[in-house]
């Protein structure tokens, strides 16, 4: 896995004036936008049902349903029966609910 600063350094890389323009942060700011990147990176990235539902497109998600003692469940839209399920079985969604995408594999 690549640290903050590799990935930092990979998105400037650009050549700016002889050398790249990470090159060309200060001191001060280095640490400000390694935090930044931090707090970006350590959002939740939950949905709720109330604000957007869980796609019936056939892929899966995951959920956790917070009323019900935070059980998370890898869920799919059941094109036959349409309705979620995990494991082959019927899965409740309530307003506890919140989902998100499965994260894209490495390369």
């Amino acid at each position: 896995m690549k640290t903050k600063v590799e990935i930092l350094k990979k998105h400037m890389a650009v050549i700016y004036c002889g050398a790249t323009r990470f090159d060309f942060l200060d001191e001060d700011e280095l640490p400000l936008i390694l935090k930044a990147m931090e707090e970006y990176a350590n959002q939740s990235k939950w949905i709720s049902v109330k604000d957007k539902s869980i796609p019936i497109d056939g892929k899966e998600y995951l959920t956790i349903n917070i009323n019900q003692g935070n059980i998370i469940s890898l869920v799919c839209w059941d094109n036959v029966h349409k309705y979620l399920i995990s494991k082959g079985k019927y899965v409740g969604i309530n307003a506890g609910t919140h989902w998100q995408p499965l994260p894209e594999p490495p390369k």
